[in-house]
């Protein structure tokens, strides 16, 4: 059950990234935000759309504009973040070490310790066997601020997805959710 757990934990993850990805395209498309207004000095090779695109907002948009309010109070969760690193770590590393899925290793840890005599000097390098390193964190824990996180990503498409209405009810077209209508024209 808890391999399950991680496994689904790793596509939630990875889902909440990319829905992040692709609301911060449609941000830039309708803002009509370039990936080189994102970046202009092609400095961050391999950051989100999603981390360029809130730097960028921080820079360019007023405060009390509707997107910079949704995107602090996304960034108000820490719960998003690290979901983001479990998912960063999981694609580009090693996922996380989990407790309750038997013993694991890291990859960049160093195994090998050096022993040392009485006065100081190197008697010899010794590597221990067995027991795996400590786990990062619980299952229920993390599947808890995954929760958390995907919360706070609907509150944020909310916000994002009521600008869009205003922006096309200033272009003459009006939706209406509760009936289930559209309507196109000024009148």
């Amino acid at each position: 059950m808890r391999t399950q757990a991680s496994f689904y934990l790793s596509d939630v993850a990875s889902r909440l990234y990319s829905a992040g990805e692709h609301i911060s395209a449609g941000i830039c498309d309708t803002l009509g935000i370039s990936e080189s207004d994102l970046d202009p000095d092609k400095r961050e090779k391999r950051v989100s759309r999603q981390s360029k695109l809130a730097k960028y907002v921080s820079r360019h948009l007023p405060e009390d504009h509707p997107l910079a309010g949704a995107g602090k109070v996304l960034a108000g969760y820490p719960e998003w973040f690290l979901i983001a690193e479990y998912r960063s770590k999981s694609v580009h590393s090693q996922p996380p070490t989990l407790a309750g899925l038997g013993i694991t290793y890291q990859r960049d840890r160093q195994r090998w310790t050096t022993t040392f005599r009485q006065d100081g000097s190197v008697a010899g390098h010794q590597i221990s066997v067995g027991g795996g390193d400590p786990p990062i964190a619980d299952i229920d824990d993390l599947l808890a601020k995954a929760t958390t996180a995907l919360r706070a990503f609907v509150d944020y498409a909310a916000a994002v997805v009521e600008f869009y209405f205003s922006q096309l009810s200033h272009h003459g077209i009006k939706y209406d959710p509760a009936a289930g209508t559209t309507t196109i024209g000024r009148g």
